[in-house]
C-alpha cells in the first residue's frame, strides 16, 4: 500500500482535470502545476503515465493540454494509483506459520484499502473537496 509523492500528484492533477471536465476543453500542464503547486517536469512524467494507461488524453499546441477520457465518475481513486504505482504488494516467501498469517492479514488489510479506493469515483472526491471548501453553517 503506496501513497508516495508520485501517487498524491496523480490523484491531485486527475481531481483538477476531474474539476474542469465538463467544459471539454485540454487543460494546460503550467495551470495544473500552478493551482496544485506539483513541479511541472513530475507532472509531465504523471500525466505520460496516466496518458499511457488510457485515463487521459492531450491534445498539441498553443491551447493543448491534457483532459479525462472518459468522465470522472466512471474514474475511481484506484484506477489512477494504480496507473503511476504498482509496488503496493508485500513478497515473503511464507515457510512458517507466522509469516504465512502475516501474509494473509497483509492481503486481507490490502483487499480492504483496495475496496475503498475503487469504491470512491474522481466526482465523488471532488465532490467531498467542494464540500470542504465551501462549509455550511447553520444558525
Amino acid at each position: 500500500m503506496q501513497w508516495n509523492a508520485r501517487t498524491q500528484y496523480a490523484c491531485l492533477a486527475a481531481v483538477e482535470l476531474a474539476r474542469h471536465y465538463r467544459a471539454g476543453v485540454p487543460i494546460q500542464i503550467k495551470t495544473i502545476s500552478e493551482r496544485l503547486a506539483i513541479p511541472s517536469r513530475f507532472l509531465v512524467q504523471i500525466l505520460l503515465q496516466l496518458k499511457s494507461t488510457g485515463w487521459v488524453t492531450s491534445t498539441r499546441g498553443a491551447s493543448g493540454g491534457y483532459q479525462l477520457t472518459r468522465a470522472p465518475s466512471e474514474i475511481s481513486v484506484w484506477d489512477i494509483m494504480q496507473s503511476v504505482d504498482s509496488s503496493s504488494d508485500m513478497s515473503s516467501d511464507a515457510t512458517s506459520v507466522e509469516r504465512v498469517a502475516l501474509k494473509r492479514l497483509w492481503q486481507q488489510a490490502q483487499a480492504a484499502y483496495q475496496q475503498v479506493l475503487r469504491d470512491m469515483s474522481l466526482a465523488q472526491l471532488l465532490e467531498r473537496i467542494d464540500q470542504q471548501r465551501d462549509p455550511m453553517y447553520f444558525i
